[in-house]
């Protein structure tokens, strides 16, 4: 390359364009037109005008994509002969060339509303089955006393009523279905009905399809999938969000065993407010499926499939019915469909012994998929076969975040019930019937200026001492690094064991929330009638920490006097029980009431009592569940013994469980240089004015007299107080 200056203009002239073919020219708006391109191979030459010449090297010619392969041909299956026999007899006489016979369609179509009226008892209503009723279940013939919270999730009318739909799609989940294509025909029915919660993921789209108005779920699937929603719920509401804006089927009455798992399901997606509809089978509608279907010759002895329900329920809502994957192995929908992520799992005897029972010919199967052959027959309904048998087995692919229709729980919104604290806001709250009224009472005596603490080094030397037996630094709470997995853990109330599961181990906490950090001031807040008109409630709220007992009350009739802050609230199991019903149903109530302590850790004894263990896992699940701000903390067993050990040495009674309230003091004079204690005041008179108190500020509940003594715990905080270790503040708070 040279470069030479003409007219006071750069030139870059190139003696081979062999390796250049670029030239960016800066500073220089156009090419001179003067300028002699040979394009020869023999002498290029390029001259431009042109400044700061940048060469860029000649692009690589891109290389020429390889033919692709051509597809192998799927290996040929050995098919027994017995088998090929089996098959052949079955579709003997199924016709590909289909055609609607209207009057067998109506025919059939009249027998069933006759004897059996899916449009009006199909599924369970506020308007068929009131509170109360007596629901005889159609499997196992036992009965059922409907309750509010049951009756509150029934659906209000039949969401069929008398409209006749066009057309209807009852899809089955046999492998048949797998490499077929149906899946835009079944997307082009009116109404599709699927069954069994099947995988709908993108690899089977263009076979089966995506919409669903109607989906079947198997007490059994919500039992071996979801651990029968004792824990976790969170996965079930994401998973079920595939299906859209469609009504969930739950047969919760029909077998006594299944009910519950059924309910929770509903309750499940009611609380996480999903677009997908729990609507629970009437086992009226079933028993009547059941018995005019024997009618027609099926085995009495075996229960009807989830298909042929469904097919049933099809032929009186629908004009057209087109059935696909109709399976050999147990009716229209088979309990363990081949996409599904059941599948995966080992087949287990029962299955085994129906697949021995279809090749040995037995009658409940053929009599079965006959009964279909026939309806095809008579042109009553289509069933789609003309495709290959063989689809691969996967499991569905959801993400954890793929949550579509999940309600977020209101962080600002409190409802509860009972004692629950009232909320700010909060929509379609019921505002509590004993709200408290103010009553005029002769305002009691400021609280006497306390005395100069008499050693400063007495609280320092009670912490060395509670750090030393019990150091609630490191053991306070069970964490992720001092309970690994498969720990065995030793309760400190009853001295059974519970070994640490995956499950359990992933809800700790990975570290302490206190570490090795002392805070300044520290509030920890009883809930004794004693704080009721108190006005300490700025007092409180100064502090750096506030630790707060057992789920307290903090509506805005008591702000003025017990604050708002809360950095720590305990929860006792019993409120869990008696409020919430164990968080076995409904657990969005829980969740909203919580959320008004805000940012803060609810400690959880989880590992002191055996029969309090679950509970307390499913308050931890719900929290975790919601994505709430409240995050579940499990309190150590270890630690908790320690400190019951080193209170006894101080002259507690052995035979009293130490209070929660005592437990916390404990763990603040650890943590915290100064600690002020607030609503201990465990008798009914106010110390100063004598004028009767409640239990608690902020509900009419009795003393317990079994669990705790509170009397000999106060004598000893009455006594740290007298040392300068603690301030027990039992009278107003001035400012």
């Amino acid at each position: 390359m040279v470069g030479v200056t003409q007219n006071g203009l750069s030139l870059c002239s190139f003696s081979s364009l062999s390796s250049v073919s670029y030239i960016k020219c800066v500073n220089h708006s156009s090419f001179d037109t003067t300028a002699a391109v040979n394009k020869t191979n023999t002498a290029a030459s390029v001259s431009v005008s042109c400044t700061n010449c940048i060469k860029y090297p000649k692009p690589k010619p891109k290389p020429e994509p390889e033919p692709e392969p051509e597809p192998k041909p799927k290996p040929k299956v050995a098919v027994p002969k017995k088998t090929k026999d089996f098959i052949k007899k079955q579709l003997g006489e199924y016709s590909s060339n289909w055609t609607k016979n209207e009057e067998n369609h109506q025919k059939l179509r009249s027998l069933l509303i006759k004897n059996c009226n899916g449009f009006q008892k199909a599924v369970v209503t506020k308007t068929n089955t009131p509170v109360k009723t007596k629901l005889v279940f159609d499997a196992d013939g036992k009965t059922y006393e409907v309750k509010e919270n049951a009756f509150n999730s029934f659906v209000k009318h039949s969401p069929f009523t008398d409209t006749v739909l066009d057309t209807c799609a009852v899809v089955g989940n046999g492998g048949i279905l797998g490499d077929s294509g149906c899946g835009e025909a079944i997307d082009s029915a009116q109404f599709v009905i699927r069954c069994n919660l099947p995988s709908l993921d993108k690899v089977f789209t263009k076979h089966v399809g995506r919409k669903t108005n109607l989906v079947t779920a198997n007490a059994g699937i919500l039992t071996r999938l979801y651990g029968s929603l004792l824990d976790h719920r969170r996965q079930f509401v994401e998973d079920l969000s595939i299906y859209g804006d469609s009504m969930i089927f739950l047969p919760a009455f029909s077998l006594l065993s299944k009910t519950q798992v059924c309910l929770r399901a509903a309750y499940t997606l009611e609380d996480f407010r999903t677009s997908v509809k729990p609507v629970f089978m009437n086992p009226k509608y079933l028993k009547n499926l059941d018995t005019f279907w024997r009618s027609q010759g099926l085995d009495p002895h075996h229960r009807l499939s989830s298909g042929l329900m469904m097919l049933s329920l099809a032929l009186e809502v629908c004009n057209n019915v087109d059935v696909y994957a109709a399976n050999q192995r147990g009716g229209a929908c088979p309990n363990l469909p081949v996409t599904s992520v059941l599948s995966v799992t080992p087949e287990s005897p029962t299955m085994s012994n129906m697949k021995t029972k279809l090749l040995s010919g037995h009658t409940f199967f053929m009599i079965l998929l006959g009964a279909l052959l026939t309806l095809v027959l008579m042109g009553l309904t289509q069933i789609h076969l003309d495709f290959p048998t063989f689809a691969p087995i996967r499991r569905r692919d959801i993400t954890k975040d793929n949550c579509s229709g999940c309600s977020s729980v209101d962080t600002t919104a409190v409802n509860k019930t009972k004692t629950a604290p009232v909320p700010e806001s909060c929509t379609n709250c019921k505002q509590s019937k004993s709200k408290p009224k103010p009553k005029s009472k002769p305002k009691p005596k400021p609280e006497p200026k306390p005395k100069p603490k008499p050693n400063a080094a007495v609280p320092k030397k009670t912490r060395s001492l509670l750090i030393n037996n019990c150091n609630g630094f490191q053991k306070a709470v069970v964490t992720q690094a001092n309970t690994p997995n498969k720990t065995e853990i030793v309760f400190d109330a009853d001295g059974k064991t519970f070994e640490v599961n995956e499950n359990v181990f992933s809800s700790f906490v990975k570290h302490s929330p206190f570490s090795d950090t002392v805070l300044d001031t520290c509030a920890v807040v009883g809930n004794g009638g004693i704080l009721g008109d108190s006005g300490c409630g700025e007092a409180i709220d100064s502090a750096q920490f506030v630790i707060r007992c057992n789920l307290p009350s903090l509506d805005k009739v008591f702000t003025k006097h017990v604050g708002r802050k809360t950095n720590l609230v305990t929860c006792n199991p019993s409120i869990l029980i008696h409020l919430y019903d164990s968080l076995l149903d409904h657990r969005r109530q829980f969740v909203e009431d919580v959320s008004i302590y805000g940012d803060s850790m609810i400690f959880l004894p989880a590992f002191s009592l055996t029969s309090k263990t679950q509970v307390c896992l499913r308050a931890a699940y719900t929290l975790e569940d919601f994505r709430t701000s409240v995050k579940p903390v499990f309190m150590n067993p270890e630690y908790l013994k320690s400190l019951d050990t080193f209170w006894r040495s101080q002259g507690l009674d052995p035979r009293k469980r130490l209070s929660t309230g005592l437990m916390m003091v404990s763990l603040a004079l650890e943590v915290c240089n100064n600690v002020d204690v607030y609503g201990f005041w465990p008798f009914y008179n106010h110390p100063y004015t004598f004028e009767p108190l409640k239990n608690h500020y902020y509900d009419l509940q009795t003393q317990s007299k079994v669990a705790h003594n509170m009397p000999a715990e106060f004598a000893l905080l009455m006594k740290m107080h007298n040392l300068g270790i603690l301030r027990l503040h039992l009278g107003q708070c001035t400012s």
